[in-house]
């Protein structure tokens, strides 16, 4: 099960956005029984589904927490944001391991009162890159780590001008440089 804080809607599709898209798509091609919901308040929960995107339905924070209690692996996005918070709780008193990816940013949230004390809440980490690891985790404190770069296959499938990039670059970044995407 992923959770997200945002809505992916083809008007708010940042960066953090397609990274769970791709990721949850890359999971159901390869046969994995995958199930993306996104929370974009402590209110509202949808389900998405995980091979076409925008494609979603109301659902409610009872069908999440079943999701989580039978779960094997809840891969929670963002740290600082309700959703975190939220997951945190909803899982209480279940076995399947909470893993954590984040994406930078966030907001003031009731969960942010125990710092970094809620890593003892994250069984794993997936991040974006060695500086986000660094960022998330600088202690160390969660034994399970690994990087899990993003993925560019969605700019493939994109039509972007003739669709073809000049040989002569060696290296090509599309989005806003933040230090958690590990650019520099």
């Amino acid at each position: 099960v992923h959770v997200a804080p945002s809505s992916f809607s083809e008007e708010a599709l940042g960066g953090g956005e397609r990274y769970v898209q791709e990721l949850v798509s890359a999971e159901a091609e390869v046969g994995i029984d995958v199930q993306l919901f996104c929370t974009p308040s402590l209110t509202a929960v949808s389900r998405h589904d995980p091979c076409v995107s925008g494609k979603h339905h109301a659902s409610s924070i009872i069908e999440l927490r079943k999701a989580c209690k039978s779960a094997e692996i809840v891969h929670v996005h963002h740290l600082n944001t309700r959703n975190f918070d939220m997951v945190s709780v909803l899982r209480l008193g279940t076995s399947a391991p909470l893993v954590l990816t984040d994406h930078g940013g966030g907001h003031i949230t009731p969960g942010r009162v125990f710092g970094r004390h809620r890593l003892k809440w994250v069984d794993g980490i997936a991040a974006v890159s060695p500086w986000s690891l660094r960022d998330i985790d600088p202690e160390g404190q969660v034994h399970s780590r690994t990087i899990i770069w993003g993925g560019g296959d969605h700019i493939l499938r994109n039509d972007i001008g003739s669709g073809r990039i000049e040989k002569s670059y060696d290296f090509l970044f599309a989005g806003r440089v933040l230090p958690h995407k590990g650019i520099h």
